[in-house]
């Protein structure tokens, strides 16, 4: 099959494909999901460790609106946040330099020039329990495991607050606790020996 005439390939970006997050979700009721059937299968179980450190991200959450909202809206769309005066004006189009905006996720650059995608708060308990608690991570403590997230390709501002309380959390760790002195490799000197080497 041959084709004779040559399409015109359309480049051009309509206002209506650049996407921004926008904040009047704030103030609509929230839509309720319609009633499961009666006899609906239950979720599999997750770690408690998971379900207490997951509970305690929605408390703390006051909206929809993630952490990078603000950064994702000036990169997509330009978009100034009205609320910024003064020095956090300046601190933001400072902050702002460090990100980078790929389609569907936002990226920032750290300090050791790797770029690391930025996560929302419903995707912390998920990543700390894949770099913490499953079955290949090996329950590290809270450096450890921040280390684990930063390899595995991950950001956000409170990494360490939230591993530190995933770790102080996870029940396989407090049941384990430290390491008893009958446990602990002694700490013997190395002894040196002369050898005698004279020819008599």
């Amino acid at each position: 099959m041959q084709i004779e005439e040559e399409t015109p390939m359309e480049d051009s970006l309509p206002d209506e494909h650049i996407y921004s997050i926008s904040t009047c979700e704030f103030f609509e009721a929230p839509k309720r999901a319609p009633a499961p059937p009666a006899r609906a299968p239950a979720p599999p179980a997750q770690a408690p460790a998971l379900e207490i450190f997951y509970g305690m991200i929605q408390m703390s959450q006051s909206s929809s609106f993630p952490w990078f909202g603000e950064i994702a809206n000036f990169l997509a769309a330009e978009k100034v946040p009205e609320n910024l005066v003064g020095s956090k004006r300046n601190k933001f189009f400072r902050d702002v330099r460090r990100y980078f905006w790929d389609e569907p996720y936002l990226y920032k650059q750290c300090s050791d020039g790797l770029y690391r995608r930025c996560v929302s708060e419903a995707e912390i308990p998920g990543i700390l329990h894949h770099c913490h608690g499953s079955s290949y991570a090996g329950h590290f403590a809270t450096f450890k495991t921040v280390s684990k997230v930063l390899q595995a390709g991950f950001w956000w501002p409170t990494m360490f607050r939230d591993a530190n309380r995933f770790v102080s959390r996870c029940d396989v760790c407090q049941r384990q606790g430290n390491i008893s002195k009958r446990n602990e490799m002694p700490q013997n000197f190395i002894r040196k020996y002369r050898v005698l080497t004279s020819g008599v």
